[in-house]
């Protein structure tokens, strides 16, 4: 997007085992690998290991409109994720990583 630490999410919903069934939102194992990816993007080109994810839903994410990824650098080695669907909070994730 235009605005750095953003993303849309936009998973492959042919994955087998993301999306082993039908659904009509996101797994909240998508959006954890999301935080995971943003997390890591957010440190392009460093390498960023996560050690740990910490994870609140608050809402279902739906597959029928954008759901937007937001990354934030909290302290070295800490990220805050959002994912937030037409004005709702969907998710707060703290990714905890080594960086090297």
């Amino acid at each position: 997007t235009d605005h750095p630490g953003r993303w849309q999410l936009n998973p492959d919903l042919d994955h087998p085992i993301l999306f082993e069934h039908a659904n009509d939102h996101h797994p909240g194992m998508v959006l954890v690998e999301a935080a995971r990816q943003a997390a890591s993007a957010l440190h392009t080109p460093t390498t960023f290991t996560p050690a740990a994810i910490a994870t609140e839903f608050h809402h279902y994410a739906e597959l029928d409109a954008p759901c937007w990824i937001d990354a934030t650098l909290t302290t070295p080695g800490h990220v805050t994720i959002t994912g937030h669907q037409e004005n709702r909070t969907i998710f707060h994730s703290t990714v905890t990583a080594t960086t090297t």
